[in-house]
């Protein structure tokens, strides 16, 4: 990161994964006892954990960092050319009515959606 002037921008966590409750279902998710964030999260990449450690294996990184996203944020989820990342966006939204789909790009080997969080959505 130091190595490309990234250092004051990113930040790089060894987080395994662990056993979490959300919703009263158990899912796998990063162990973020170590997370320090100084400011709101604007832009939100999740593209892990990989699909073969579990179903809606990236559930979890809304319900467990949205208390963390800034007024406005965007979050990109990655593979939602695959049935569990669909569904993933769908329980996101169904969920979340600040959050809306702003774009999304599918073909037969990949595809992504950017997502919209809002704070402000939910009063106007």
């Amino acid at each position: 990161m130091a190595e490309h002037g990234l250092s004051d921008r990113a930040q790089v966590i060894e987080a395994p994964l662990a056993p979490l409750e959300i919703y009263q279902e158990t899912h796998k998710w990063y162990t973020l006892t170590d997370l320090r964030l100084d400011e709101p999260i604007d832009f939100l990449f999740v593209d892990g954990p990989a699909k073969i450690l579990g179903n809606i294996i990236r559930y979890p990184a809304i319900p467990v960092l949205g208390q963390h996203l800034a007024d406005k944020a965007f979050i990109i989820l990655d593979d939602t050319h695959r049935e569990q990342e669909r569904l993933i966006v769908q329980r996101w939204l169904d969920e979340n009515p600040e959050i809306r789909v702003v774009d999304s790009e599918r073909c037969r080997n990949s595809g992504f959606a950017i997502l919209l969080y809002s704070r402000l959505r939910n009063n106007s």
